[in-house]
């Protein structure tokens, strides 16, 4: 048969949501004992290859299985690519393929790293173990022969690899992509014989019993081909593609197609025993044993009886399942694309536990009594009875765990906290060019917190939906934090706080502004009865909040002006809105500090201070910190209210505080600049100016930029607060600045806008409002149109 050229294959990348809906099993039939044969070639303690054995059953017996029903997690260990290939195992060791080119060998019982080796392209079918080797293929089609003990390579050569290798006395099968099914001599590594299908073979494994090898391809026929001569016994054709490995057990062979039929066929002739018909596609492999098999379509778990096909029990899980389940004694362990790894009852198909993880493909393994599986982030599970491992306390927790971003081009940041009495030496790595970190390797000192910035390349399209991982760890610990892109949509373009986020720049990417800034008109006015307005709006959630000096806050409807609710305070409000979490944030004359629900304005708490509050507050991983004339800076717990800390500044605070790399940044009326720790509200640096500060200061290109009173502009160094440089205005500056692309824009009461270079402070030009003062804040939209009030 001439040899045809494959297909090509790509990897899905899918991002799902979360969710931790519990479906519950339908069940039409109890599981009655009986006798079963199995045929096992490999000790329950191993997991030699994709299934556990030559005969890809996914079955090992309940002495090796976890002994509790209740899920514990024995150790983790994170990495930096997705497995998207089984763990196999024997003698107390596991072996992992990641697809950024490495096989790991760990200790099975603690997760230790034991070897590494770098291979030529991403694993993506799972290796295989036999006689001490590892045989296994990557994705840029190069074939490794690895010693199981020290991780050298045996041999490694070119081969068109797309399926697991399964060995069987002196030979070793495979299959192409381009649709041949190859033997090879071990000791020789020369082929014996090819057979031709015609069609693309990949991702299922052949099966090998008596005498015979099966494989099935993409064209929907499985094939039994004689191991030694290569000549085909029998074909049958099934309605669909077969993508999964056939499991053979008490001369049956069982599998699925992507038709949604489940078949068991006479293993002598490839006549039909039984079928049954699922309700969607089939690309997940069975698991047969203890007289049930056990399969997944993209919809549904089910459990059949093994000799008659009739349905024991079935199981609706929220996400697809391509993952393979596994038989461990009494337990069936299947995996799908979220809401991740299950437990259930052979028996009755009761789920016991389920762990969440982002997105799994690969599939379970049992050895020794623990349960392995990885994830597409990366992470590697050992799941077990405590007694079954040992469990390391951790060394350090990260927050958040879970990184979501509205567009790309922005920040956030990752705290990082010791838990430990020692000194950590911690590195921060990520697999994703479009993810960027501050740094990359840093100390951190006992029971102390450490903060990292995490942005998102400007580079990514709008359009774009995207999910990867940061690491933060050593040697000896490890943590994973997901980072999420969201599509841009409609009602993505928000300012939730005073100069639109916590680096205070008046900058937002994205195509927020107006399309065509000449034409603008007013859409709508709202008049706030008896008082000006001189809090800057907040939006959110296509509403506008701000406040009033005649004692309102108000929300307002974004298309139409119209009123959705007000509260009244004491006294009037100066101080700009923050809103996070569905919660709005202000201070008030009445020197009160209040959070609202922002959708109905119901108080949540009030918090008072010693005088009245200018300040806009800054609300960021669970804190809400502002200034007030009382002459403390305030940290608050943003869910209760409760005070976390309070720096004495002793001089009124009406500047707004600015956050980056776990720093504060706020000015007072004795013209000093403040840098505090956002977790202690310890001073890192102060810097003392000519003139009083009331604006707030902007953060970008690691400096501070505010003005004065005594008619100076400043731009400090981010790190110890050192003067870069300063800029003279004919009259003081209340405008906070503003910048984008290496620019700093700020107004003066002298009538003039000042656009400098923020890294030499150069003027580049100045634009005169005629007769009037700058006092109001620039804003910059995606297009590098300037706004400012007068």
């Amino acid at each position: 048969m001439e040899r045809k050229k494959g297909t090509g294959l790509l990897l899905p990348i899918l991002l799902v949501i979360i969710a931790t809906i519990i479906p519950q099993p339908t069940t039409s039939e109890s599981c009655a004992t009986k006798p079963y044969r199995n045929i096992l070639s490999f000790p329950a303690s191993s997991w030699p290859s994709f299934r556990g054995d030559p005969q890809n059953t996914g079955y090992t017996t309940a002495s090796q299985a976890p002994k509790e029903t209740m899920q514990e997690i024995i150790w983790s260990k994170p990495g930096d690519s997705s497995i998207d290939c089984a763990v196999v195992g024997e003698s107390g060791k596991i072996y992992v393929g990641y697809f950024d080119k490495k096989l790991l060998c760990l200790d099975g019982e603690t997760g230790k790293e034991l070897w590494a080796l770098r291979t030529d392209g991403g694993i993506v079918c799972s290796p295989t173990i036999f006689a001490g080797k590892l045989y296994f293929s990557t994705w840029q089609k190069t074939f490794y022969c690895v010693n199981t003990e020290t991780g050298e390579k045996e041999w490694e050569r070119k081969a068109e690899i797309t399926t697991p290798v399964i060995c069987s006395g002196d030979l070793l099968f495979y299959g192409t992509s381009s649709g041949g099914i190859i033997c090879e001599n071990i000791a020789s590594k020369k082929t014996v014989w090819v057979f031709e299908t015609g069609q693309t073979i990949a991702f299922a494994c052949p099966t090998i019993f008596e005498g015979k090898v099966c494989l099935g391809d993409w064209g929907g026929t499985l094939h039994c081909l004689d191991q030694k001569t290569g000549e085909e016994n029998w074909s049958f054709n099934a309605g669909g593609a077969i993508k999964s490995a056939a499991a053979f057990s008490n001369n049956s062979l069982y599998f699925g197609s992507t038709d949604g039929t489940f078949y068991c066929l006479n293993s002598e002739t490839g006549k039909p025993n039984w079928t049954f018909d699922s309700d969607s596609p089939i690309e997940s492999s069975p698991a047969v044993g203890a007289g049930r098999v056990v399969f997944a379509s993209y919809y549904n778990i089910y459990c059949l009886n093994d000799q008659a096909g009739t349905q024991s029990w079935s199981f609706k899980p929220k996400f697809r399942a391509i993952s393979s389940p596994i038989i461990a004694g009494d337990k069936v362990y299947q995996a799908t694309l979220c809401q991740s790894l299950h437990c259930f009852d052979l028996e009755k198909g009761t789920e016991f536990w389920h762990y969440e993880d982002l997105i799994i493909h690969s599939s379970p393994s049992c050895i020794s009594g623990m349960v392995y599986i990885g994830s597409d982030h990366g992470t590697l599970y050992c799941f077990g009875d405590s007694k079954s491992g040992e469990r390391q306390e951790p060394l350090f927790f990260i927050e958040p765990a879970e990184m979501v971003f509205e567009k790309p081009g922005t920040e956030k940041q990752l705290k990082v906290t010791n838990l430990t009495e020692d000194y950590l030496s911690l590195n921060a790595k990520t697999g994703e060019t479009w993810i960027k970190l501050s740094k990359a390797a840093f100390e951190l000192a006992p029971q102390k917190t450490a903060y990292i910035m995490v942005s998102v390349s400007s580079e990514l399209g709008t359009d774009e939906e995207m999910a990867g991982y940061i690491t933060i760890g050593n040697e000896t610990w490890e943590e994973v934090a997901r980072v999420i892109v969201k599509k841009d949509t409609e009602d993505s373009c928000q300012w939730q706080m005073f100069r639109g986020g916590p680096e205070r720049t008046g900058h937002l990417d994205g195509e927020c502004g107006p399309k065509d800034p000449s034409s603008m008109e007013v859409l709508w006015s709202f008049q706030a009865w008896q008082g000006a307005v001189e809090s800057s709006p907040a939006i959110w959630n296509n509403s506008v909040y701000f406040g009033s000096y005649n004692n309102n806050f108000y929300c307002v409807d974004i298309d139409t002006g119209e009123l959705k609710w007000r509260h009244e305070c004491r006294d009037g409000i100066y101080s700009s809105p923050a809103i996070d979490n569905s919660k709005v944030y202000f201070g008030s004359f009445d020197g009160y500090f209040r959070c609202l629900d922002c959708n109905d304005g119901k108080e949540i708490f009030k918090f008072k201070t010693g005088d009245r509050i200018h300040s806009s507050p800054l609300v960021s991983s669970g804190k809400a910190i502002f200034g007030s004339n009382d002459g403390k800076v305030y940290c608050l717990d943003s869910k209760t209210g409760d005070e976390i800390w309070v720096f004495e500044a002793n001089t009124p605070m009406q500047s707004s505080p600015a956050l980056k790399n776990g720093r504060i940044f706020i000015g007072g009326l004795n013209g000093i600049m403040y840098c505090l720790d956002f977790e202690t509200g310890s001073i890192v640096w102060e810097y003392k100016t000519d003139g009083s500060v009331t604006c707030v200061p902007a953060l970008a290109y690691d400096r501070v930029y505010f003005g004065t009173w005594a008619r100076k502009f400043y731009c400090l160094a981010q790190e110890d607060g050192k003067l870069q440089w300063s800029f003279d205005t004919k009259e003081y500056i209340e405008s906070s600045a503003a910048c984008s692309s290496g620019r700093v824009y700020f107004g003066a009461n002298d009538n003039y806008l000042y656009c400098l270079d923020g890294l030499t402070g150069d003027e580049i030009w100045t634009f005169r409002s005629q007769d009037r003062k700058v006092t109001s804040s620039p804003a910059i939209d995606s297009n590098e149109k300037i706004y400012v009030g007068t």
